[in-house]
C-alpha cells in the first residue's frame, strides 16, 4: 500500500506544470528536483531522472533573481546538491562545482554582514544546517575547514539564542520550528563532537525558551519531542485526514533536512496502527482534495527514505 501511495504521488507531480512553480527547495522546483531525483534512486524511472535532469538546468540558469535563503533561495538549491552528491546520484561536474562555489560565496557574505536574516527568511537557523550538510564523513583537511566554520556557527547561535536586536530580532519570538533547527544542530554538534561543552549548554537555552512558548504546532512539536527523545514523540489528533496528511508531510520534509529517516516512519506508524485504513483513505483523499505541493513532496521524501516501511508497518500490524 505504501508503495501504491508513493506511485499515486509521483504520478500528480510527474504532471506538475513545474515551469510555473517557485524556485524553492520547500514548495517549488527545487523540492520537486529532490523528489524526482529520490524517486529515481528508488525506482529507476526514466522519467523522473529526465525531468529532474531539466529542472537542475532551469534553477541553474534563474538562480541570480533569488537571495541565499535556504526554503525559497539559492542555499536551498546549495544543500540540494550536496544531498545528492552524498547520495551518488550525481558525478563530479565541474559547472556545479562552480555553482556551488558561488552560492557558497554568496552566502558567507550574506552571512557575515547580517547573520540574523537567514533566520528570519527562512524561519530556521539556515546557515547551521547548510553548514553540516558541508561536512564529510572522511577525516581531511576539507572536514576540518567545515569544523573551523561549524564552530563559529555554534558562537553565532549563543548570539541569537541569547541577544535580541531591538525592533527586529528576539530570541523569545522564536518559533517552534526555529528551535527545532537550533536544537538539530546543536545536538549534531554534540554528538559529533564538536565543542561538546558550549553546544550541550546553549541546548538547555533551546528548552527554555520551548518552555515559553504559547504555540506548539503539531508537527514542530513532534520534531522537537523526536530530537529531544525519540519515544516521547507522539503525534496529536487533528480535526481531519487532510491535516493529518500536512502534518506527516511538514514530518517527511524534516526527516529529509535533518537526516533523520525514523522520524517519519515513528509517525506514519502512531497513524497507521490505530487506522488500518489509513493509507487507502490518503489515496482517496489525494484524489478529493487539492493537497499543496509540499504535502505530496514531504510523504514521498518519507515515504523513500524509509525503503523497508512496507514490510516494517505489516510486520508492526500483524
Amino acid at each position: 500500500m505504501e508503495l501504491k501511495l508513493l506511485s499515486s504521488i509521483y504520478r500528480r507531480l510527474i504532471q506538475e506544470e513545474w515551469q510555473g512553480l517557485p524556485f524553492g527547495l520547500r514548495n517549488g522546483r527545487i523540492g520537486l528536483m529532490t523528489f524526482m531525483a529520490l524517486y529515481y534512486e528508488f525506482t529507476h524511472n526514466g522519467k523522473a531522472h529526465d525531468l529532474t535532469g531539466k529542472i537542475l538546468q532551469n534553477v541553474q540558469k534563474e538562480r541570480m533573481a533569488h537571495n541565499a535563503t535556504l526554503m525559497n533561495g539559492n542555499l536551498g538549491l546549495a544543500w540540494t546538491l550536496d544531498l545528492f552528491k552524498k547520495k551518488g546520484l550525481i558525478e563530479h561536474d565541474t559547472s556545479l562545482k562552480n555553482l556551488q562555489g558561488t552560492i557558497f560565496l554568496d552566502f558567507m557574505r550574506n552571512h557575515y554582514h547580517s547573520p540574523i536574516s537567514l533566520t528570519v527568511e527562512d524561519g530556521l537557523f539556515s546557515a547551521g544546517i547548510y553548514t553540516l550538510m558541508q561536512l564529510p564523513d572522511n577525516d581531511s583537511y576539507e572536514r576540518y575547514s567545515v569544523e573551523e566554520r561549524i564552530i563559529s556557527m555554534i558562537d553565532e547561535c549563543e548570539r541569537q539564542l541569547n541577544q535580541s536586536i531591538k525592533g527586529f530580532f528576539c530570541p523569545e519570538k522564536l518559533g517552534l520550528a526555529a528551535l527545532n533547527s537550533y536544537m538539530y544542530f546543536l545536538k549534531t554538534c554534540a554528538d559529533k563532537r564538536i565543542f561538546p561543552y558550549k553546544a550541550d549548554l546553549l541546548l538547555s537555552r533551546v528548552h527554555d525558551l520551548y518552555c515559553m512558548l504559547e504555540e506548539k504546532p503539531a508537527c514542530d512539536n513532534f520534531v522537537y519531542n523526536y530530537l529531544k527523545s525519540p519515544g516521547r514523540a507522539l503525534i496529536h489528533p487533528t480535526n481531519t485526514n487532510s491535516q493529518l496528511l500536512e502534518v506527516l508531510g511538514d514530518i517527511g520534509f524534516y526527516s529529509l533536512l535533518y537526516g533523520l529517516p525514523k522520524m517519519f516512519l515513528q509517525a506514519l506508524r502512531q497513524i497507521s496502527m490505530p487506522q488500518k485504513d489509513f493509507l487507502l483513505l490518503t489515496i482517496r483523499t489525494m484524489v478529493q482534495n487539492s493537497l499543496t505541493n509540499k504535502t505530496f513532496y514531504g510523504l514521498g521524501y518519507g515515504l523513500m527514505l524509509n525503503t523497508e516501511t512496507e514490510c516494517q508497518l505489516r510486520h508492526d500490524q500483524a
